[in-house]
């Protein structure tokens, strides 16, 4: 018997629905954080007191911020606790979008897109 079949074998349950369907919500709207800003350029230009061509870049750093969390965080899966690296990042993420609706000036409103990435 290989290891695949044994694992296979002797793994737990299936997740019920509800988790499923929690576990689901919570990567969507995570995900969703990236566009937040977008339907709002109009509005947090003037707000910021900087150029629509500047607020345009809250969008461009927030994606920029999730490429590099895939590239550099991702792999940290392998090497720690899983459940620990998730929880640290929503924690993260939650922290950093607060920043972002709370953020004085456009430079600071920059960096919490970056981070919310």
């Amino acid at each position: 018997m290989t290891t695949i079949q044994l694992t296979h074998e002797t793994s737990q349950p299936a997740p019920s629905r509800q988790l499923v369907l929690l576990l689901a919500a919570g990567a969507g709207l995570s995900v969703a954080s990236l566009y937040y800003s977008q339907p709002m350029l109009g509005v947090l230009g003037p707000d910021l007191q900087t150029s629509d061509r500047m607020a345009g870049l809250v969008p461009t750093l927030t994606q920029l911020g999730y490429a590099l969390g895939i590239l550099l965080l991702a792999p940290l899966g392998d090497r720690f606790d899983r459940r620990l690296i998730i929880v640290t990042k929503a924690v993260l993420l939650t922290l950093a979008l607060l920043l972002s609706g709370l953020a004085p000036a456009s430079r600071h409103c920059w960096s919490a897109a970056r981070r919310s990435g």
